[in-house]
């Protein structure tokens, strides 16, 4: 059993939002138009060897691994990075890599969006 098809069989249905390209007006920016998607992924706890790669901004968050077949961005130019939706929370995908020669699947690190009131 190939790891795309253990993603597919055991993993969950998650909803990814991902936003079009966004402007700067009047000096603020203005994110791009969101689009919404389903995907099904395996939602896992970094692990201890993975936790030192995290970019220093993000090391007091929390932190997850989220392995799909679906392909997830991150920030790329002008567009912000996809966001996934974990028990009614937002996640965003900060880094990304995708294994084809490994059962064609990608390992995305997400950190919880922190909501300001």
């Amino acid at each position: 059993m190939s790891l795309a098809s253990v993603i597919t069989a055991f993993g969950a249905s998650y909803t990814v939002t991902r936003y079009g390209s966004g402007s700067f007006s009047n000096g603020d920016w203005t994110p791009g138009s969101p689009s919404t998607f389903s995907i099904v992924a395996s939602i896992q706890p970094i692990s201890k060897p993975d936790l030192v790669t995290i970019p220093e901004g993000h090391r007091i968050s929390d932190v997850k691994q989220v392995f799909t077949t679906t392909e997830l961005r991150t920030r790329n130019g002008d567009a912000d990075p996809d966001r996934i939706t974990i028990n009614s929370e937002a996640w965003e995908v900060y880094s990304v890599d995708h294994w084809p020669e490994f059962a064609d699947h990608y390992v995305a690190l997400v950190s919880r969006v922190s909501v300001t009131p």
